[in-house]
């Protein structure tokens, strides 16, 4: 379809090419090659009589033209989708759909463990993608580059819907063995061992400093891990202790020599919520994946 000489194809390229500022990634973006990407920007240039994308230090940036298409074609791309939507319905036992989801480690653990088999059961032929995405929440909602998101509440974007779907605190945890660890764990004893924690991104906290920042306590953090997933077996056959998720130590608890305890020092929780963008909220595939995730995500799914 062309619109005052502009095939609307092109809108789904010009999309990629506005979020990504690189025709490689754009074009794997929409499964294109870097070649035919470029040709394609090179027809979006022609069309706006617009660069829409220069260099500058070594990297692409947009034109002050293109940063004011970023949301128009947004808003476009999303519409058409939720039209077409609008037109089939949404029938989980043939369905061939595929569900981008934006997920912790530790929730991706739970979907495999429990929402997973459960899709298999009800809907054999769609797809599942997995991403973690950190810098870019929540623009990744906004933006529709996912189909849902596992945010913490204090993050949540305010413009789009989300549900609550576990409320999560924290606890520590011991090798079952630790000589150091009996019954219970004080608040001296906490301090005096060392410590596993996570850091996400290099250039943030790490969880135990996120967590700990209005204590007086200063913990030793003598191993720090990229993932949730490492820090049930580094404390197995050491000394050392963690500040864990408290479904991660559920989880991890059924398969590995751990002792749990609550922590001795105070920790606030928060509410897990599960978003997805305002222009699905009426899409029945949306609808039921939805379902779906809170039934089988929430503390008493297992």
């Amino acid at each position: 379809m062309h619109l005052k000489g502009l095939d609307l194809n092109l809108l789904v390229i010009l999309d990629a090419l506005l979020t990504e500022k690189s025709t490689t990634r754009a074009g794997q973006r929409v499964y294109l090659s870097q070649s035919a990407t470029s040709g394609a920007l090179s027809r979006l240039r022609d069309f706006f009589g617009d660069q829409l994308l220069v260099p500058y230090r070594q990297k692409m940036v947009l034109t002050p033209f293109a940063q004011t298409l970023v949301q128009p074609v947004h808003e476009i791309l999303a519409n058409a989708d939720a039209l077409i939507s609008k037109t089939r319905s949404f029938d989980p036992a043939t369905s061939t759909r595929l569900f981008a989801l934006n997920m912790s480690e530790i929730t991706a653990t739970m979907f495999i463990a429990n929402t997973l088999p459960r899709i298999r059961e009800l809907a054999p032929n769609i797809y599942i993608e997995i991403v973690t995405h950190h810098e870019k929440i929540p623009d990744i909602i906004e933006q529709g580059d996912v189909d849902f998101l596992e945010v913490p509440d204090f993050m949540a974007s305010q413009l789009h819907p989300s549900e609550i779907i576990f409320k999560e605190s924290f606890v520590c945890i011991a090798w079952s063995q630790n000589k150091f660890v009996k019954k219970d764990l004080s608040a001296e004893r906490f301090q005096s061992l060392g410590h596993v924690t996570t850091r996400v991104l290099l250039k943030q906290d790490h969880l135990g400093q996120q967590l700990l920042r209005k204590s007086a306590i200063k913990p030793r953090y003598e191993l720090i891990v990229p993932v949730f997933g490492m820090v049930p077996f580094a404390v197995v056959n050491t000394d050392l202790i963690a500040i864990v998720p408290s479904r991660l130590a559920n989880y991890y608890s059924r398969y590995l020599p751990l002792k749990t305890f609550p922590c001795p020092v105070e920790v606030d929780g928060f509410s897990m919520m599960l978003q997805w963008n305002r222009d699905r909220d009426n899409d029945e595939s949306t609808q039921w994946m939805r379902r779906v995730l809170i039934s089988t995500l929430s503390p008493d799914s297992g």
